[in-house]
């Protein structure tokens, strides 16, 4: 079970498809050629994309709308290209807009892409979509709750007559639970059976993004998930991925604390990238050729097993996937390539300091991977390929 998770920073349709003129034709062009010749390389079951950018609006739960999502169906379309099995879960609005008496707090809305394989992988939910609302949100399993999707998503972007959806609804008896702030981003659970031969386990994903400035706080509930309601049965493993945004290459004591009370008891393995580096890149004059991964390590997850749903030979284990400048073969991990036009060891052969970083920065190189400026490149975020 590989899990491919990204957060392709501000994703909307222009991100991959932007037809303004011949310049941000070209540089959309390679955005999409980069996120999908990814894909390719790693060859995932499952593919996260964080940041997706939606329509606001007062609830949580709902089908997402907007260019967000108008960029998850394009890439949708792409990723169908690579191969037949590609499906999209329909996306789901993770976080509502905030509203302080008549005036919306400066919020915004975000979604979840997961693509998934179905020739590979089953969704099984783990709840419904419900009958007698078409939009949404999924409700809890139970006599006469599932229908099909609306017309438009069901047998396009999921098998014909699926009925499964993700869960978002996060309760307590005590109440609603909050990732901190009830505008936060919710974690997105969804649930695949494996399709023998492949296997016969149930992943249960819990796809994570919580706020940068309340993340350490948002551990606490996210344990109580982890521990609770989405802790897997028998025949189940429960996996939380993500941009968790809890820095794993900070030394501060109240982020190693609220990891290691995630981890209680080593219940929950860590599922760090190996080797551990940094899974955000620099900007602008800040990227160098030999200086372009920051010191921030943010993505990625925890994992949980049970006695009948044990994990594959060698894992669990992780893998930034570094595409400026590649990397060999290494198991269980796949070759990857470098998508810079010009490579590192060709650029390091420039002597003037200025026009190497220059060469390094050029659209076709790094320009077209890491953030430049504003609204350049594909993402500040490397992705992370999980092995599971």
């Amino acid at each position: 079970m590989k899990i491919l998770s990204w957060n392709i920073q501000n994703f909307t349709l222009s991100r991959i498809l932007d037809p303004t003129d011949e310049v941000t034709k070209t540089r959309s062009r390679e955005h999409l050629a980069y996120i999908t010749t990814t894909v390719r390389e790693t060859d995932p079951d499952v593919f996260l994309v964080f940041e997706v950018r939606c329509e606001q609006g007062p609830t949580a739960g709902v089908l997402a709308n907007g260019l967000g999502v108008a960029g998850l169906e394009q890439l949708f379309v792409a990723l169908r290209r690579l191969h037949g099995g590609w499906c999209l879960v329909p996306p789901l609005r993770v976080n509502p807009q905030a509203f302080d008496g008549a005036l919306p707090l400066p919020t915004r809305s975000e979604s979840v892409g997961v693509y998934w394989r179905a020739d590979r992988l089953t969704f099984t939910g783990p709840w419904v979509w419900p009958a007698g609302s078409p939009n949404g949100p999924p409700a809890e399993p139970g006599a006469g709750m599932a229908v099909t999707y609306p017309v438009g998503i069901d047998g396009v972007f999921v098998p014909a007559g699926t009925t499964a959806a993700p869960r978002l609804d996060w309760t307590s008896p005590a109440g609603p639970i909050f990732f901190t702030e009830p505008h936060d981003r919710r974690p997105l659970q969804v649930s695949f059976a494996e399709i023998p031969p492949a296997g016969n386990r149930t992943i249960n994903i819990l796809a994570v993004h919580p706020s940068p400035a309340r993340a350490i706080k948002a551990l606490k509930p996210l344990q109580d998930l982890m521990w609770g309601v989405a802790a897997p049965k028998p025949g189940e493993l429960t996996v939380a991925a993500g941009d968790i945004n809890v820095n794993l290459l900070s030394a501060g004591l109240d982020r190693q604390q609220a990891i290691a009370m995630v981890e209680m008891a080593n219940v929950y393995a860590r599922v760090p990238p190996n080797p551990l580096v940094g899974t955000i890149i620099r900007r602008g004059a800040a990227a160098e050729p030999a200086n372009y991964n920051s010191n921030r390590c943010v993505d990625y997850g925890w994992v949980r097993y049970t006695r009948t749903a044990p994990p594959i030979a060698g894992a669990p284990t992780a893998r930034a996937i570094d595409r400026v400048s590649g990397a060999p073969a290494t198991a269980p991990f796949p070759a990857i390539t470098s998508h810079m036009f010009r490579k590192l060891p060709q650029i390091a052969l420039i002597a003037d300091v200025n026009r190497r970083n220059r060469q390094f920065r050029l659209s076709w190189n790094y320009g077209h991977i890491g953030p430049l400026a504003a609204g350049d490149g594909t993402s500040d975020h490397l992705p992370v390929l999980l092995y599971l």
